[in-house]
């Protein structure tokens, strides 16, 4: 049960510090 929560959380983690950077990333480069 505690391992699937984890692994859970650490997915929801990982995609939302990707959308986070993707997100900034495309701001970064549309100023540009």
């Amino acid at each position: 049960y505690l391992t699937g929560i984890e692994s859970l959380t650490g997915l929801v983690l990982i995609t939302w510090t990707a959308s986070f950077l993707y997100y900034e990333m495309q701001r970064y480069w549309d100023t540009k």
